[in-house]
């Protein structure tokens, strides 16, 4: 044990020799994560909740931390900086008062007891679950449940973009998953290809995208891409256009992400890696590549 490193001694068996500040650190979040009956992992759900300020971001690296990943390459002295990161995220973890946020942001209803001019979806609601209303004024009477909040929004997102697309003479439309990185394996190939979508339309012989309102659809009046396209398309008659778009609203997700990046480097045991942005950022936004041809006006 002396001669030689933990590592090697115990045949890689971490747990044997894991700090006690992460026992402390891994009981706490198992315990948080029963009584809020859910895992605190995702960040999409965690910014669903509308945690307050890094919140939401301090439990994902927590998770990261604790699954062991982006850890630094090579450290001589792991259990050393394991066990400071484990101290020091456990004292912010102690330190964290959601009393006020809960009281202000989440109202505890039963069921039966809810009013009847509330929209969920189908099979919804369901006791013991947490949901969120729409970010739209007009639609604040409709919830969903905060584990698939923005991969249902994203949805209605994507329903809208080829609904507006068909009005402005679309003819076809792909939609393709974006890789975390530029070079592919033959995995990541078969992953895009089997979830990419393609929609194809015969030509409108009446086509007035003239008639198209800019200022209408609410989910286009959000997304200055999708404005600038649509406007080559109404004021110069574009015949293709290609843009990207994910399952963010309104930055929210962007924002935890640019948090993440400040915070994972504050601690000794974990480093992002070069290509973290793309990496994480893929992962938690599921970007999209669009291509769009038009018919000739």
């Amino acid at each position: 044990m002396v001669a030689k490193p933990k590592q090697v001694a115990l045949h890689g068996q971490k747990d044997v020799y894991i700090a006690r500040a992460e026992i402390e650190l891994r009981n706490a979040m198992q315990s948080l994560a029963f009584m809020t009956n859910s895992e605190i992992n995702s960040i999409s759900t965690l910014t669903a909740l509308s945690l307050p300020k890094a919140v939401a971001p301090m439990f994902w690296t927590i998770n990261a931390f604790l699954q062991e990943k982006y850890e630094k390459p090579n450290d001589p002295t792991r259990t050393h900086h394991r066990n400071h990161d484990a101290r020091l995220l456990y004292q912010q973890l102690a330190n964290l008062d959601l009393l006020p946020w809960s009281s202000r942001s989440i109202d505890y209803i039963h069921p039966d007891n809810l009013k009847n001019d509330l929209v969920f979806p189908l099979g919804h609601p369901i006791l013991g679950r947490t949901y969120r209303r729409h970010p739209f004024k007009s639609r604040f009477n409709e919830y969903y449940p905060v584990t698939d909040y923005f991969s249902m929004l994203f949805k209605e997102r994507e329903q809208a973009l080829l609904s507006l697309l068909g009005q402005l003479g679309a003819t076809k439309i792909t939609m393709t998953p974006i890789p975390a990185t530029s070079t592919l394996n033959c995995q990541e190939n078969l992953a895009a290809q089997l979830h990419q979508k393609v929609f194809k339309y015969p030509k409108q012989n009446d086509t007035t995208i003239q008639s198209v309102d800019l200022n209408r659809p609410p989910w286009l009046a959000g997304d200055p891409t999708w404005q600038e396209n649509d406007r080559e398309r109404i004021e110069r008659g574009a015949l293709s256009a290609q843009f990207e778009f994910d399952c963010d609203v309104m930055g929210m997700l962007k924002s935890q992400i640019k948090m993440i990046g400040q915070l994972v480097p504050g601690l000794d045991s974990m480093r992002l890696p070069d290509n973290y942005k793309n990496v994480v950022s893929t992962q938690i936004l599921q970007p999209r590549q669009v291509q769009v041809e038009f018919c000739e006006v």
